[in-house]
């Protein structure tokens, strides 16, 4: 009954509980990573102060067709709080782990380290889920031996 409990919109809904984080993450592995803005992605300041990001998106080819009859907008906007906006300056420095911005974010708003990685993953994941950033991995080196290691261009299987 859980399908249909979605469908009808006027039925009571059971409460489930969001999921946060999904179980078994390794925290330290997802932080080990640098973040780095989209191309298109404009800044600005609001009235009030705050940091605005702009970014043109990825139609589509359904939403190409539907915009035919229907307003659908090619940017989004995301207005970031002084919590965000300090993840988006020192987060897209060059060289810079977002574990490493977890630990000055904890230091300087005076949060618990866990509270501020937990804060960050939250915040990076949906500046990802709406293509504002995207993150690269960078392996501190190379591994060695194995047909692993044959491939051209350096590229490596991962399990």
């Amino acid at each position: 009954m859980g399908l249909l409990a979605d469908l009808i919109p006027f039925y009571p809904k059971p409460e489930r509980p969001v999921a946060d984080m999904p179980r078994g993450l390794d925290v330290e592995r997802a932080l080990d990573v640098e973040m780095h803005a989209h191309p298109s992605v404009e800044t600005r300041r609001a009235d009030n102060g705050e940091l605005v990001l702009r970014v043109r998106r990825q139609l589509h080819p359904a939403e190409r067709f539907l915009a035919r009859f229907v307003k659908v907008e090619p940017v989004r906007h995301v207005v970031l709080d002084s919590h965000g906006e300090f993840l988006w300056t020192e987060g897209t420095r060059p060289g810079v782990r977002l574990a490493q911005v977890a630990a000055a974010m904890a230091s300087r708003f005076g949060v618990a380290p866990e509270e501020a990685r937990l804060g960050i993953l939250r915040l990076v994941r949906e500046l990802m889920v709406r293509e504002f950033v995207f993150l690269v991995r960078q392996d501190p080196k190379p591994r060695s031996g194995g047909p692993e290691s044959a491939r051209p261009g350096g590229a490596q299987n991962r399990p």
